[in-house]
């Protein structure tokens, strides 16, 4: 006959280990894959019913998990930040955290070597061309969106919308800063690119920043 404290020993340490292999394998499978990530992310950013503020507290949290489960720095994660990033921008202008998040997703885009991420350097480079031009800095405003033109630019009409957009950013730059003689140039650019492209928004866009800084140079007869 057993001693009943031998059993009750033997019983409780095979209670423990079920319940460490419980935790275990919970906590696996509690770590998303890159696709769920991807999901995840897409789903948060259509939903109609979140806030803008709900919405970067879920990143936030989406991104601890990810962090927790160490998950692969690929192009998926890097688009998590991209998108902390711009809501940041957006909600809160909190230009710190959403230069240094792109900044990020660029590098990790830079490594990677899948389709997602020559899309995502683009519009980490259009971002960052938006961000530093609010905060004056020119010169690091213009080289993004140069190197945003570059990338697309290898893509023949795939990425037309990125080139205009990094191009309007540009003249935006150079009237901001009042270079009004290179905001005429790039707007002259953007104008012949527009025609060319049939892009009738982006072209009223490019004549209207044209006619502006003709304007301020007292050329406005020279505007058609």
């Amino acid at each position: 006959m057993r001693d009943p404290l031998q059993t009750y020993i033997f019983t409780k340490k095979i209670y423990l280990t079920f319940l460490a292999l419980v935790f275990l394998f919970t906590g696996i499978s509690q770590c998303p894959s890159g696709e769920q990530v991807e999901k995840k992310i897409s789903r948060i950013i259509k939903s109609p019913s979140l806030s803008g503020g709900k919405k970067l507290q879920l990143f936030y949290d989406f991104k601890k998990e990810a962090d927790d489960c160490n998950i692969a720095r690929d192009s998926v994660y890097a688009w998590l930040l991209s998108r902390i990033g711009l809501y940041e921008y957006n909600l809160n202008k909190n230009y710190g955290s959403c230069i240094e998040l792109t900044l990020e997703s660029v590098r990790i885009n830079s490594l990677a070597r899948d389709k997602g991420s020559k899309i995502g350097k683009i519009n980490d480079y259009i971002n960052l061309g938006y961000y530093y031009r609010d905060i004056f800095q020119y010169s690091r405003s213009l080289s993004c969106c140069d190197s945003a033109i570059a990338i697309a630019g290898k893509f023949r009409d795939t990425y037309n919308n990125a080139i205009v957009e990094a191009k309007i950013i540009k003249t935006n730059v150079y009237f901001y800063s009042g270079d009004y003689q290179k905001c005429i140039e790039e707007s002259t650019k953007g104008i012949e690119y527009t025609l060319n492209k049939k892009d009738t928004i982006n072209y009223v866009e490019f004549l209207i920043q044209r006619i502006q800084s003709l304007f301020y140079q007292n050329k406005l007869k020279e505007t058609f």
